[in-house]
């Protein structure tokens, strides 16, 4: 057998070992990513929302959930917030800029 069979065979095994390995911590952590991302999300909902406790998934789609974050009793919460005007300075880039 010569050198560079003896190469490709040995960088061959360290591959597939190594996918194999990546493919176990993958599967292993999977659960538990899930786990954590849904914690973060409603962490981001109790902290947007005033009065907030829980919260649940009012609509889904393909790239969009929607979410609602519910009282102690159980009724939706929502966020009422006004959006300032914008400032003159920024209106000015703006429009320089169009």
């Amino acid at each position: 057998m010569t050198l560079s069979s003896r190469m490709i065979i040995v960088l061959t095994c360290v591959g597939l070992l190594s996918g194999g390995f990546l493919t176990g911590v993958g599967l292993i952590t999977k659960d538990r990513i899930a786990h954590n991302k849904q914690m973060e999300i409603e962490e981001a909902i109790t902290a947007v929302v005033p009065m907030t406790s829980t919260s649940e998934v009012l609509h889904e789609e393909k790239d969009l959930t929607v979410y609602g974050g519910k009282d102690e009793s159980g009724n939706l919460t929502l966020k009422q917030e006004t959006i300032p005007p914008m400032p003159e300075e920024l209106k000015k880039i703006i429009e320089e800029g169009a």
